[in-house]
């Protein structure tokens, strides 16, 4: 079994003023994209936001961590990936028998009895 190697583990591969302002940028422009983004309901979430936080924090990590060449695709990505969850949220809305979002009404009660 191989010594790990404790220079790798431990000397950043970027500065650290770079990862600091990356981290910065990101956080900054992910709050006010989130803060702008109106909400269809408070205290809960769907399948489609869920998606969304979880495409958002993948995009968000590569745009801190450098895998991108600069925190600008980074934050386009992220708003690409919001402005397609408004995209779909008003599309279901605007088309409710779409159910783009949540699955389609379950009727349980029919004149006066349990279905």
């Amino acid at each position: 079994m191989a010594a790990p190697d404790w220079h790798a583990i431990f000397l950043p591969a970027l500065p650290l003023a770079e990862v600091v302002a990356r981290g910065t940028l990101v956080y900054i422009a992910l709050f006010l994209m989130l803060r702008l983004l109106p909400k269809r309901e408070l205290g809960s979430i769907g399948t489609a936001d869920l998606l969304m936080i979880v495409l958002i924090a993948d995009a968000a990590q590569n745009a801190m961590g450098a895998d991108y060449r600069s925190v600008t695709e980074g934050v386009v990505l992220v708003a690409t990936i919001l402005f397609w969850s408004f995209v779909v949220d008003w599309l279901d809305h605007r088309f409710p028998g779409l159910h783009l979002v949540g699955a389609a009404p379950l009727l349980l009660i029919s004149n006066g009895r349990l279905v």
